[in-house]
């Protein structure tokens, strides 16, 4: 059984907010604004936090941070903990974003100046439990990138996990690390090959996914991962680790829901012994 209500610590993920111009702005409000009503005393921000940056000029993209950073003035006692994704890497699409490759901000840069962090990867404190950001974005593969650590993050992670085998621990990536149902039957694009085989895309589940979870379960103290990125909530049980896609804050895009699914963010309450509860929460207004 958790702990007392009185050592619960509550946060809130929230997942692919694509805030653009013209679009986002009160929504986000509102989704931070309810996050904060029903007690979150932080935010995970899963990625995805602007809209399709990578392949955008800087006037539109310094004009969708702007967006953001004056929602997030709106609540300056909300701690929020970001996670690159694949539409913060400002530029790699060089073709549409003018960009040549040279530019101070250019890839993932412009994240890290926006959310003023050294790193694309990091751990912190969550009170009682750790909190381990990873960057699942890799440039490359036929959709301009691709989900892995790589060798270096990898190494880096091993050596944190080893750390701390004590305080239970939250992974957070932008994309899924371990695939559900949604992924093979809520897109259409989806179908068995010629051989009757079904495949996932690397863009849509890490391609390492199956050392991360391994990785994963010979700790003990890791508890839950949460991501986004698929719009496609769900919830899988994996080698004694809880597997959590977040509800997109943004809907279809902020265009209404995506595929019967409302808008929202989950809230995830955590207690010192390491048990923890989810739930779903809906957006209090579908903006458009």
């Amino acid at each position: 059984m958790p702990s007392t209500e009185s050592q619960k610590t509550r946060i809130a993920h929230f997942a692919d907010i694509h805030v653009r111009e013209g679009a986002a702005f009160e929504g986000l409000c509102d989704s931070f604004s309810l996050a904060r009503e029903l007690g979150a005393e932080a935010g995970l921000l899963g990625g995805d936090i602007v809209m399709n940056s990578v392949a955008a000029d800087l006037p539109r993209v310094e004009a969708q941070w702007r967006e953001f950073q004056n929602a997030r003035e709106r609540f300056p006692e909300f701690t929020l903990f970001p996670c690159l994704g694949n539409q913060d890497v400002w530029g790699w699409n060089q073709k549409t974003s003018g960009c040549t490759g040279d530019e101070p901000l250019f890839g993932k840069a412009m994240f890290l100046r926006q959310m003023a962090i050294p790193r694309t990867y990091y751990a912190t404190r969550l009170r009682s439990w750790r909190l381990i950001v990873l960057d699942s974005i890799q440039r490359g593969g036929r959709h301009g990138f691709y989900a892995d650590l790589g060798a270096t993050q990898r190494a880096w992670l091993e050596s944190e996990l080893q750390s701390d085998l004590i305080s239970p621990t939250i992974i957070m990536s932008h994309i899924p690390i371990v695939a559900g149902p949604a992924e093979f039957f809520a897109s259409e694009s989806l179908r068995p090959d010629s051989q009757g085989q079904w495949t996932l895309k690397n863009h849509l589940i890490h391609s390492d996914s199956f050392e991360l979870t391994h990785l994963f379960s010979q700790f003990k103290n890791v508890k839950l991962a949460l991501s986004g990125h698929t719009h496609m909530p769900q919830k899988v049980e994996f080698l004694g680790i809880s597997y959590i896609v977040s509800p997109p804050v943004s809907g279809a895009w902020w265009r209404g829901d995506f595929l019967g699914q409302p808008r929202g963010f989950t809230l995830v309450d955590l207690w010192p012994d390491g048990s923890f509860h989810t739930q779903s929460v809906q957006a209090a207004k579908n903006s458009q």
